[in-house]
């Protein structure tokens, strides 16, 4: 089968997938708005930040070689010079700028998320797809705080230095709320609609696997090894780059600044086998190979030793220099290699007549 014609057969179901009733039209249309209102309105909240940055800038900018100093309330209890007091702030807004580009890209990935559940009718995609949108609710309550408090701390150093015809971009807070709020009318939207999905896949998958209860239990633990894959794509390979770079660099905004060549090596090494492992994992799944699915579980676990390292040096005992966004991303990657872990050997040791995936009956 040549590559256009597998093209066709993959563009042909997948329009006719989302066609299917009504409910299916509107989670894409849904999806779809989400994904286009959220990365605009962050993009927004990106160039906010941007332009908080560069305002603290041009700050240590202006009082550069003279020794005026204040005392800010909330940074320090003895008068500092503006470099000082501004280098907590032009730290924190350098971090926010990362949080938008991840939230974006996200954003991105969770439309491909949802036309994947939607073609391979994996109601448990569906379902999580469903739960992540109220997790990207709290994400923007988070960084509602976040800026309320580092504007609030411009605002102090404003007022302490007695600059005029100045004010922090506070438009970036304004901004958030409303995609917070934009965030969470979706989210009840696509859960109502995951919730009309879930019933009319469960028919359709029913009909296809037949009433054996132990058939439909191994089904669901093969949705939910998938899933957990493709998730792992965007978290465990992501996060994995984003710190490789930043060790590359020596970059303090990513909590790098001790580290030895020996972690460089292995934590890179890691990096590199995670994506090979992962097609290993799902061709040991499909396959039923139980010594492949042990050599991805063996995977897991070291690459668990390496992101938990990686979490104790992302934590500090001063709250002010802890990026909570980051170790909550940190946290993910063992969270996932844990899942991960346990499914696909539960996967592997279920009886089952012959190898099957539903995909194999994809019309």
């Amino acid at each position: 089968m040549g590559l256009l014609q597998t093209l066709s057969i993959f563009s042909n179901t997948l329009l006719k997938r989302i066609n299917e009733t009504p409910w299916t039209r509107a989670f894409i249309v849904a999806t779809i708005l989400q994904a286009g209102c959220v990365i605009i309105l962050e993009s927004m909240v990106l160039n906010a930040n941007q332009a908080e940055y560069d305002q603290l800038g041009l700050f240590n900018s202006a009082f550069y070689g003279y020794n005026n100093t204040a005392r800010i309330p909330s940074f320090s209890d003895t008068p500092v010079v503006m470099a000082v007091a501004t280098a907590p702030a032009l730290d924190r807004f350098s971090r926010l700028k990362y949080e938008n580009i991840f939230f974006m890209a996200f954003q991105a990935f969770q439309l491909w998320f949802t036309f994947d559940a939607l073609y391979h009718h994996n109601t448990i995609q569906l379902t999580t797809s469903s739960l992540i949108n109220l997790l990207c609710a709290v994400f923007g309550v988070v960084q509602i705080l976040e800026s309320q408090k580092w504007l609030g701390r411009v605002q102090e150093i404003i007022d302490s230095f007695q600059l005029r015809d100045v004010d922090p971009f506070m438009q970036a807070k304004w901004i958030e709320i409303v995609l917070t709020f934009v965030m969470i009318v979706f989210a009840l939207f696509l859960m109502f609609l995951a919730y009309k999905l879930y019933r009319q896949y469960g028919w359709l998958i029913y009909k296809r696997i037949g009433a054996n209860i132990a058939m439909q239990g191994h089904f669901k633990t093969y949705q939910i090894f998938v899933m957990l894959m493709k998730l792992n794509i965007f978290f465990e390979l992501g996060f994995s780059v984003f710190y490789l770079i930043g060790m590359a660099i020596n970059n303090s905004n990513w909590e790098v600044n001790a580290y030895s060549p020996g972690l460089l090596i292995f934590h890179a090494t890691v990096t590199g086998m995670i994506l090979p492992m992962l097609f290993i994992a799902y061709h040991a799944l499909r396959n039923e190979n139980h010594y492949l699915m042990w050599f991805f579980i063996i995977f897991n676990l070291t690459a668990i030793s390496d992101f938990v390292y990686i979490l104790g040096h992302s934590i500090s005992p001063n709250p002010d220099e802890n990026w909570f966004f980051w170790i909550f991303i940190v946290n993910q990657r063992p969270t996932g290699a844990l899942s991960l872990s346990p499914t696909g050997l539960q996967e592997i040791e279920s009886s089952k007549p012959t190898r099957w995936a539903i995909e194999d009956d994809a019309p």
